[in-house]
This record gives structure tokens, C-alpha cells and sequence, in this order.
């Protein structure tokens, strides 16, 4: 900004504008869920690779750190984390650690199961038929394409999450949770990725809570 005498307000503006402007022409390459049934074969055996059969997404989140006014701080507060003034970005993908899915712009007070269950991904996944056509006989039970998530996601028909621990958990309850636990560190793996390439997620960003969700 001192280099070429530009204010910092002028910064924002412009930044905010580029990333309309990128919306705006390339939004229809990105909105594209849910793919076609190729494409879903496709992710559905990679996971089951991995050792969890119909998978289609590992969903997880994490909280980005932002300076809302003051008035507005309290929906923002991360009361898990302490007075970090925080908002929610939210993602699926698959295990290339590719994304599928983001959701940006909760509050860092909601966590991720509030915030799937408003999700337009929980519902595809409950009215798209071409999840249902690709369901697969397991043992007696048939089922659907599906996503997996840990144990804060509410337990649905097209949301599985581990077994509750206990001290005597029978050895198939560790086996799934193993498999499911391993398919879930590709969205662990993907957060760390994009930390490690944009380091300013990791840090404050200096952005109104409005600008948010086109700014990232």
C-alpha cells in the first residue's frame, strides 16, 4: 500500500470487487454439486479404498478469526475456544482431499452438526435421487451414498459418525471406528493444505463479517 500510495480502505474495495468479479464468471465451474453418477462411482470406491464403503464426503470445520463490531461480537464468540471472535467455514470432500462442498459465513458460536443440518449439502443428500441409485446392499441393509462425520454430527441416513466410546466397545465397533476415523483425516489433511497455502486463514482476518463469505 505504501509502495503505490493506496489507502487501505481503497485496498479492501478493490480485493472485494476482484472477488466479485470472480463470482460472478467462474461461479458456475464451482457450483456443481452433486456431480454426475461417473463422478461419484469414482469417489465412492476411492473411500472405499480406504475401508468405508459408500462414502461420498468427509465433512468437517474450522474457525476462522475476525473482527465483527463490537455490537455484533457476542454471535461471534467461540465459547469452546475462549473470546476469539470467530466465523465458521465448513467443508466436504473427498480423499484426494479435494473440496466438494464449503460453507462459509455461521457464526463461530454454531457448531458443525447446526451447521450441516441448515445446509443446502444435508439437503441434497436427503432429496437427490442419484445418491439413492447408487445405493449398495451391505449385509441386509441397503444404503445410499453417504457422508461421514465425527462424533458431534447427528447420526442420520445419510450421516454417519463413530460409536460412542466405551471402556468394553466390542472389536467391530473399534473396526469401524478405525475405517471411518482414517476416511475422515482427508478433510484434516485438506484444512491443513489450505493453512499451509493461504497463511493468512491461520491469522486474524481483518475483514467485516458481510465480506466474509465472497472474500474467501
Amino acid at each position: 500500500m505504501s509502495l503505490f500510495g493506496v489507502g487501505r480502505s481503497t485496498v479492501g474495495e478493490i480485493v472485494i470487487d476482484f472477488c466479485n468479479a470472480i463470482y460472478r464468471n467462474l461461479s458456475h465451474c464451482i457450483n456443481s454439486y452433486p456431480q454426475n453418477p461417473d463422478e461419484i462411482k469414482r469417489i465412492v470406491d476411492g473411500f472405499e479404498n480406504l475401508g468405508f464403503p459408500q462414502c461420498f464426503g468427509a465433512d468437517d470445520g474450522c474457525h476462522i478469526e475476525i473482527h465483527p463490531k463490537k455490537e455484533y461480537a457476542v454471535d461471534y464468540h467461540n465459547y469452546k475456544n475462549g473470546i476469539r471472535v470467530i466465523e465458521h467455514f465448513f467443508i466436504s470432500c473427498y480423499r484426494r482431499s479435494k473440496f466438494t462442498y464449503i460453507n462459509i459465513g455461521s457464526s463461530g458460536k454454531n457448531n458443525d452438526s447446526y451447521i450441516f443440518e441448515k445446509s443446502s449439502l444435508k439437503k441434497f443428500h436427503e432429496s437427490a435421487e442419484i445418491f439413492a441409485y447408487n445405493s449398495k446392499v451391505i449385509g441386509v441393509i441397503d444404503v445410499p451414498v453417504l457422508l461421514i462425520g465425527d462424533s458431534t454430527f447427528r447420526l442420520s441416513r445419510y450421516m454417519m459418525k463413530p460409536f460412542p466410546y466405551s471402556i468394553n466397545q466390542p472389536d467391530v465397533e473399534k473396526i469401524f471406528n478405525d475405517r471411518l476415523s482414517r476416511c475422515r483425516h482427508v478433510v484434516e489433511n485438506a484444512f491443513g493444505q489450505l493453512k499451509a497455502r493461504f497463511s493468512r486463514i491461520v491469522r486474524s482476518l481483518k475483514i467485516a463479517p458481510q465480506n466474509v463469505n465472497i472474500a474467501l
